[in-house]
């Protein structure tokens, strides 16, 4: 005698629904109409006829697939997509993994939270569950916030946020008043800038070079400091616009460069002759009435620095082509200004050698370099999975995002560059990384900010000797 142990198998598993539904007694007299509800798709056919699956049996075999084999819920919605396609028309196989989930939630356990010390000397339930307090070590229940007087923890901590409601009184009083950070990026953002602006300044009477105007390439690259690149005197937002007000600037794509005095410019930029200036546009803010009073009308973005440092710093310590600081014409200056002349490039019959630098790494260190960043594993949503980046048979990074830079330039170039570089190149590294780390910091000690910049400065100067 054959016995049909699939079949056996349903009848089992359904009778065992039975037993659960008439065990629960009382306690889930509250959640009687899910329990019904959850009954009845144990019953229901999975299309007419059918007397092998129920809703509910196929429901909790294909989420056992899910589980065993680590399914998305992405991925599994696809698949009941697909079946439920395949099935006949009126079946009730659910459409997506959130309606399989609501079928299945009334099979789920209740929880309660309960607090803990955070010594662990007691559960704050029974007799401590009204206390704020451990009753026997003295620890609050509650996390207590650090004192961030005279820190910079949030935008209105900075002395531009405390300027700007001096100037504008009634702003800075009003409780509904609005502070609008925008990121941005284009030389022709103005032209979809200019609705935004239309309602800003309705509301007011009821990106970095781009954003600001300003040509950030070249010796006079900072538009705080113009001309005074070595000892800073920030320009008034008042200074600025009497050097842009007389710029006109046509927008557009269509605009063709020409050819001035040897170099390529923008023949779309309008300005006087007998003006001189980097700045290649007046910014459509400057329609605002209060922009001329702030301190800083634009910044940069931190990611976006990290990510320019860890290319340039990554890319020069692996050679790797088109990303490499160290070459021909970084050789060449050193010449022009007469320091560093064993790094003088040698020309031979086909080739130029250049002669290796403290941060030329050998074959071996390079590998080493790259195992140990293939080796990393960091907890999840900590950063993308590093290891994947490595391309080890090229010995390079490949598909750096701007939070894989963070990260690496935060916690993992520390780490890889110990056992490969001299030590004082090495410490000059690790500092450039714990700068990134200081102002990246969720809490900055204002009094710390000129330390900071000292030790920043330090350390430009010693990666250009080293």
């Amino acid at each position: 005698m054959y016995v049909d142990n699939e079949a056996n198998e349903d009848d089992e598993s359904e009778d065992q629904l039975d037993e659960m539904f008439r065990d629960v007694g009382e306690e889930f007299t509250d959640r009687s109409n899910e329990l019904d509800e959850l009954l009845n798709d144990s019953k229901l056919p999975l299309w007419p006829g059918c007397s092998k699956y129920t809703r509910l049996s196929v429901i909790l075999k294909l989420f056992n697939l899910k589980a065993g084999n680590g399914w998305s819920d992405k991925s599994f919605t696809t698949l009941l997509e697909i079946l439920k396609d395949m099935l006949l028309d009126d079946n009730e196989l659910p459409k997506s993994t959130y309606d399989a989930k609501k079928i299945l939630c009334p099979m789920g356990m209740g929880y309660k939270k309960i607090h803990v010390c955070p010594n662990d000397c007691i559960l704050f339930r029974d007799d401590y569950k009204d206390l704020h307090a451990c009753p026997i070590c003295g620890a609050s229940l509650f996390k207590t916030r650090e004192n961030v007087a005279g820190k910079l923890q949030h935008p209105a901590n900075s002395c531009q946020w405390t300027t700007f409601d001096n100037a504008f009184p009634e702003f800075g009083q009003e409780p509904r008043n609005l502070r609008l950070g925008l990121c941005t990026d284009g030389n022709d953002i103005d032209v979809f800038l200019a609705h935004l602006i239309e309602d800003l300044k309705s509301l007011w009477d009821e990106a970095y070079g781009n954003l600001s105007g300003y040509s950030v390439k070249g010796h006079k690259a900072c538009p705080i400091c113009e001309d005074n690149t070595y000892a800073p005197q920030p320009l008034t937002g008042i200074q600025v616009y009497e050097r842009v007000e007389c710029i006109n600037v046509t927008f557009g794509k269509t605009q063709k460069l020409k050819s001035q005095r040897g170099k390529r410019s923008k023949s779309n930029v309008d300005v006087p002759s007998n003006v001189k200036s980097p700045w290649k546009k007046k910014s459509i803010f400057f329609d605002l009435p209060y922009w001329k009073t702030l301190d800083v009308r634009h910044s940069i973005g931190v990611m976006h620095v990290e990510k320019n440092m860890c290319d340039s710093l990554v890319g020069t310590l692996l050679d790797i082509k088109g990303k490499t600081k160290d070459g021909l014409n970084a050789r060449l200056d050193l010449i022009e200004m007469g320091i560093r002349l064993t790094l003088a490039p040698r020309n031979g019959d086909k080739k130029t050698y250049l002669p290796p630098a403290a941060h030329t790494l050998s074959r071996k260190e390079r590998i080493s370099f790259c195992e140990c960043l293939r080796g990393v594993k960091v907890p999840q949503w900590d950063s993308s999975n590093i290891s994947r980046l490595v391309n080890i048979q090229d010995l390079k990074l490949v598909g750096l995002k701007s939070h894989d830079c963070h990260a690496l330039m935060q916690q993992l170039l520390p780490v890889a560059v110990r056992g490969i570089l001299p030590k004082k190149l090495r410490y000059t590294v690790i500092r450039l990384c714990f700068f990134s780390n200081a102002i990246c910091a969720k809490v900055i000690d204002l009094d710390k900010l000129d330390e900071l910049q000292n030790g920043i400065i330090v350390t430009l100067a010693l990666l250009s000797i080293r």
